[in-house]
C-alpha cells in the first residue's frame, strides 16, 4: 500500500448540452493530469447534465448508457493518464423507474470509477437523492462496491 496519495478534485460547471459537458470533462482530466499528476481524480456530480429535467422523457434522453461513448471516452483518458476516474453520471439503467415522475425508464445518479487500465471497476448507484432528485431518477438498487487499489480499499459517495 502507498504511503502517500496525490489526488486532483476537478471542479468545474456543467450546463445541459451532454456533447460540451463531455468535451469540458475531457478538457479537465487533461488539465488536471498535466498540473497535478494526481493517482486519482474526482470530478463534479451530474458530469454530463445538469441536474434539472423537463420530465422523465428529458432525464432519459440525457442519461448515458454504460457501453457508450461516454464512457468510452473517461476510459480512455484513465489509461492514458494511468490514473484513477471517478466521475458521476445520470446514467440509463434497466428495470423499471422509481422515481416520482413518470419516466419511461430506470435513470440513476452513478459514480464510475475507471482504473489506470481504462477499465470500469465500479458503477455505484446514489442511495439518498436530494431535494428533487427524485422526481426522475431511481434510487440504487444496491450497496456500492468497494474498490482494492495499491493505496487501500475505497468506495464511492456523491
Amino acid at each position: 500500500m502507498s504511503a502517500n496519495v496525490r489526488v486532483a478534485a476537478v471542479q468545474f460547471g456543467t450546463g445541459t448540452d451532454v456533447d460540451a459537458n463531455l468535451r469540458t470533462t475531457l478538457r479537465m482530466i487533461d488539465r488536471a493530469a498535466a498540473e497535478a499528476a494526481p493517482q486519482v481524480m474526482v470530478l463534479p456530480e451530474f458530469c454530463n447534465h445538469l441536474s434539472v429535467y423537463d420530465d422523465g422523457d428529458h432525464a432519459c434522453r440525457v442519461a448515458i448508457d454504460l457501453d457508450g461513448p461516454w464512457v468510452a471516452a473517461i476510459a480512455a483518458k484513465a489509461a492514458e493518464h494511468r490514473c484513477w476516474i471517478q466521475v458521476n453520471c445520470t446514467v440509463r439503467r434497466s428495470g423499471e423507474s422509481t422515481s416520482r415522475e413518470p419516466a419511461p425508464g430506470r435513470v440513476t445518479n452513478t459514480n464510475l470509477v475507471f482504473s489506470p487500465a481504462g477499465e470500469l471497476a465500479a458503477a455505484n448507484d446514489k442511495t439518498v437523492l436530494m431535494g428533487a432528485e427524485g422526481d426522475f431518477l431511481s434510487v440504487a438498487e444496491a450497496p456500492a462496491t468497494m474498490i482494492d487499489t495499491p493505496f487501500g480499499r475505497v468506495g464511492t459517495y456523491a
